[in-house]
Parts: C-alpha cells; structure tokens; sequence
C-alpha cells in the first residue's frame, strides 16, 4: 500500500513497508523543528514500527539540542527499526557522520549515497 503525506518540514511516503522521509529545505534544524518532524511522522504511520530511508540532503544545519533529541529512541527514533540515511551534499554527509559517531543511535543507521542501496540494506532488517 502507497501512501504520501506532506508536512511543513518533511514529505513522507510508505512504500513497500519502508517509510521514505525527504527534508524540505529550511536553514537550521532546531529543537522545535525536530519535535514537529517526530510528531507528523508519528501521526503519519499511526505510531507503527518502521524501517525508513531518510534523505537529509535539505538540511542545513542542526542545533545540539536537536541533534541528541533526534539521536534517542524514545524521541527521534521512535517508531523506526532501522535507518538508512541518504544525500545528494557532501556536507550532510560529514554532518551525519558526526552525528553517527557522536551520538551512537541504538537503532542500526547507516548512510549510503544511493536510495537502492539503502532500501536492499533495510531490507535485511527484521521488523518486529
């Protein structure tokens, strides 16, 4: 079943059981921002568990407040198995890795510079 919703932030869709999240662009990803993001996404998917492919490309920046309320599995993760990120800009590809490095999500995430690649590792992810 496919199905898109477009919020303020972020345009959603689930396809294939992989719910698949592209950034609008904005200039700072702040605290306020990612508590919005995890809200409409929550409602998006009815609060059921998924696997998600997210494409930060769009992203500018992140606050610290925002990045370790997005980092944890009872905010930013919630509701996600696992995460695949994916950018077009070499930049949010250093600031993932940061974020990766720095803030040890407990749900696997990986970056891949390919949606086909990221969507065949999520894949191999169980869901519960």
């Amino acid at each position: 079943m496919n199905r898109e919703c477009k919020t303020e932030y972020v345009h959603y869709s689930i396809d294939d059981d992989i719910l698949f999240a592209e950034f609008i662009p904005f200039i700072e990803h702040d605290i306020n921002i990612a508590k919005k993001v995890v809200e409409d996404r929550l409602n998006f998917t009815g609060n059921e568990n998924y696997r998600a492919v997210v494409d930060i490309t769009n992203i500018k920046g992140s606050t610290r407040e925002a990045r370790i309320f997005m980092s944890r599995s009872d905010f930013g993760y919630k509701g996600l198995i696992a995460v695949a990120f994916i950018s077009k800009r070499l930049f949010s590809v250093f600031l993932l890795n940061i974020f990766l490095k720095v803030y040890k999500p407990t749900v696997p995430s990986r970056f891949f510079h390919c949606r086909h690649e990221a969507i065949k590792w999520l894949k191999l992810m169980q869901i519960n």
